[in-house]
């Protein structure tokens, strides 16, 4: 289940969440034309003193080449907006936001049993993480009981009508991955989550393997 939610984790770091609107559930689509990821890198940046700003010749010459779709930025972004979307429509129809399927994944796999492990694995804050998780308690897809090895802690668990939603919900992340991969082999498809996750890695710190 985890190689198929990968993709949707990696842009998924990029959506915008509502109720903390990700399978981390990074992190862990194609548009219609390729983008050459290494041709706007940052190897291609030369900063050079020049004169003073006031002196600097702001005419539009050359301005094509610093346009929006020269942008790796905006490609990304308008990625994941769209993988969001299409995500979201089908997680929808479970009742479930992308935030809450990240929870519920996070616990399935076993990678978090308490909400801090949530709220560390997800990145997200301690105080969001208990929202999205009241909502999950009132859907009756996990409970809440005491730590057994510690009384301050609180231990989560999925429900029956959690463990039996989460196959459900895994299909439709890996439904998205084949609508938006459909004509890209899996080198370029591993190539993507690759580079994704290095500029993430070198913009935010290494990130935790999912």
């Amino acid at each position: 289940m985890q190689g198929s939610l990968g993709l949707c984790l990696v842009l998924g770091s990029l959506w915008d969440f509502s109720d903390v609107d990700i399978w981390q559930p990074l992190r862990k689509w194609k548009d219609s034309q390729d983008v050459d990821v290494h041709k706007y890198g940052l190897s291609q940046v030369k900063l050079t003193r020049g004169p003073p700003p006031q002196e600097r010749d702001f005419s539009m010459s050359g301005i094509d080449d610093y346009g929006i779709h020269s942008s790796t930025g905006y490609w990304i972004q308008r990625l994941a907006t769209s993988m969001g979307q299409v995500f979201q429509a089908k997680l929808s129809q479970h009742d479930v936001t992308r935030g809450q399927w990240a929870a519920l994944g996070a616990l399935e796999q076993g990678d978090a049993s308490t909400p801090r492990e949530i709220a560390q694995f997800l990145g997200l804050d301690p105080s969001a993480v208990t929202r999205l998780l009241d909502r999950l308690e009132v859907k009756g897809l996990l409970v809440r009981r005491q730590h057994p090895a510690d009384r301050r802690s609180v231990a989560l668990a999925l429900t029956a009508k959690g463990k039996s939603l989460v196959p459900k919900l895994a299909a439709c992340s890996l439904e998205t991955n084949e609508t938006f991969l459909m004509g890209v082999n899996q080198k370029d498809a591993a190539s993507l989550v690759r580079i994704v996750k290095k500029m993430l890695d070198t913009a935010e710190g290494p990130l935790q393997e999912l």
